[in-house]
């Protein structure tokens, strides 16, 4: 069962088929396996025509159709004890050529002779040692007019960006925050006093992406009886008929869907079955059995139906001999 190559086909196939090719090309893909994209049944089958929609001879022709638009060939012709296989081709969306490629090639160099080596710049001498900054207030001979603020013995006044003074605007995390032009290293960063007040502190918050919880993944395939029909048949030495596929495909698919019996039970219940060699139809009770199996304890005695039976029988003799006495 191709469940990727499946989907593969519904994601990528080509715009140029037409509905009944991409619908019996996705027929086919479901009957391949997904390692040898290479389909199991044959194009003949009943079950591959009811879902293709098609007739026999209708479905040769959506093969051949298929093959000259090169999403599918013949693998092997059919023979008399064989069928004809066929394989799914990769599927991919064409690439787009760059239209733009011609301008940056070696035949086509810049047309801009501006910045040639034989071209140097038309005014370098802007920016020459020639011509100082013509800017006093930043020359080696003016100094900063703003000398008594920054001095060491002036700190800054601005006691709110101080290490001893947090920012009370920011709720308190137990994950430290850093300004992005920071460049103190995070090992760092002092600890929190531990003389602070638990009354004062506020509540915590705890930073951090959410989990995504495995058993809830979108992405995951549910299990259907497709599923559990494909695992059987890899457990199977030979294919078995389609028929018996059938048969116990229905009988899967009412005990997941009518009543919604786990699929782990049923996978059980198949084991005991191909034990046992039994008619598909007889899956519901072999699936039953494995879901109520008793353990084998030895009831005690006058415990079993057939004592108390037994009993009852012992006690109306006795009254019928009784009621006989003179």
């Amino acid at each position: 069962m191709g469940s990727r190559l499946y989907v593969e086909v519904l994601d990528y196939a080509p715009t140029t088929l037409t509905h009944r090719e991409k619908l019996a090309l996705s027929v086919l893909a479901d009957d391949a396996r997904d390692s040898t994209r290479v389909t199991w049944s044959s194009v003949e089958s009943a079950k591959i025509l009811r879902r293709a929609q098609v007739s026999r001879p209708q479905m040769y022709e959506v093969i051949k159709s298929l093959v000259r638009k090169g999403v599918l060939e013949k693998v092997s012709a059919g023979q008399k004890h064989g069928t004809a296989k066929y394989r799914i081709l990769p599927l991919q969306c064409p690439e787009l050529p760059d239209t733009d490629d011609d301008d940056q090639s070696p035949d086509f160099p810049d047309t801009d002779d501006a910045q040639r080596p034989g071209n140097p710049d038309p005014e370098p001498e802007l920016e020459g040692p020639g011509f100082p900054d013509t800017d006093p207030a930043q020359s080696l001979g003016t100094p900063d007019t703003d000398a008594e603020a920054q001095r060491p013995g002036n700190p800054d006044t601005d006691e709110s960006q101080c290490p001893e003074t947090p920012d009370v605007s920011v709720r308190e995390t137990r994950t430290p925050t850093h300004s992005a032009l920071s460049t103190r290293p995070l090992s760092s960063v002092e600890p929190p006093s531990s003389a602070e007040g638990q009354d004062d502190a506020p509540e915590e918050i705890v930073d951090g992406e959410p989990v995504d919880d495995p058993e809830a993944d979108p992405d995951e395939t549910p299990i259907t009886a497709q599923t559990i029909v494909g695992e059987w048949l890899e457990r199977c030495s030979e294919r078995p008929p389609s028929r018996v596929i059938g048969q116990l495909s229905r009988e899967i698919r009412v005990l997941l869907d009518e009543d919604h019996i786990h699929p782990d039970w049923i996978r059980r219940g198949i084991a005991r079955w191909m034990q046992r060699g039994l008619h598909p139809s007889t899956l519901p009770s072999v699936v039953n059995e494995a879901m109520n199996a008793t353990t084998g304890q030895t009831p005690a005695a006058g415990g079993t139906i057939f004592d108390r039976a037994r009993a009852r029988a012992a006690a109306r003799a006795a009254a019928r001999q009784e009621g006989a006495a003179p």
